[in-house]
């Protein structure tokens, strides 16, 4: 068996398995992804608070269903400003002991990270300096087209 890829490498083997070591010896041999992450993960947008993040875990534990980990979308930010935490509707006391009582149960907690620009339509507001001065600085990555795929791509629009 041969594997030839457009003359950039050749690897011969008797047996697909040597292949396939062979192969993985030039391009790297995958990680095993943590355990965890291959179990039943619960996520949604819409989870406004500590207390509807343990009602779900609790339904899952009380209906018998797996449930590995538990993610929360951009509700736990405030205003939904990237790396900030409303700490209103997820105190930091609740997160604690909810994050604690999933640990003693095995299980994982994940708060996604969303990091867009936020950027408030209101006029009067100071909220688009940040997005004007990262698109005069060309700091996004988008069609240079277009300001409609950048809005849509790199911002929170808000109003």
């Amino acid at each position: 068996m041969c594997f030839n890829a457009n003359g950039l490498e050749e690897l011969s083997a008797a047996y697909t398995a040597e292949l396939s070591a062979a192969y993985t010896a030039v391009i790297g041999r995958p990680r095993v992804p943590p355990l965890w992450s291959l179990g039943f993960e619960q996520s949604r947008y819409g989870y406004n608070s500590t207390q509807e993040l343990q009602s779900v875990v609790f339904n899952y534990k009380d209906n018998r269903i797996p449930l590995e980990t538990m993610v929360s979308d951009v509700d736990y930010m405030d205003a939904k400003n990237p790396f900030t935490v409303n700490a209103t509707a997820y105190a930091p006391e609740a997160m604690r002991d909810f994050m604690d009582d999933l640990h003693d149960a095995g299980q994982t907690y994940v708060a996604i990270v969303d990091p867009a620009v936020r950027l408030d339509m209101d006029p009067s507001t100071r909220d688009g300096e940040v997005y004007v001065g990262g698109l005069q600085a060309g700091a996004f990555v988008g069609d240079s087209l277009s300001l409609s795929v950048s809005l849509s791509l790199y911002t929170l629009i808000i109003g």
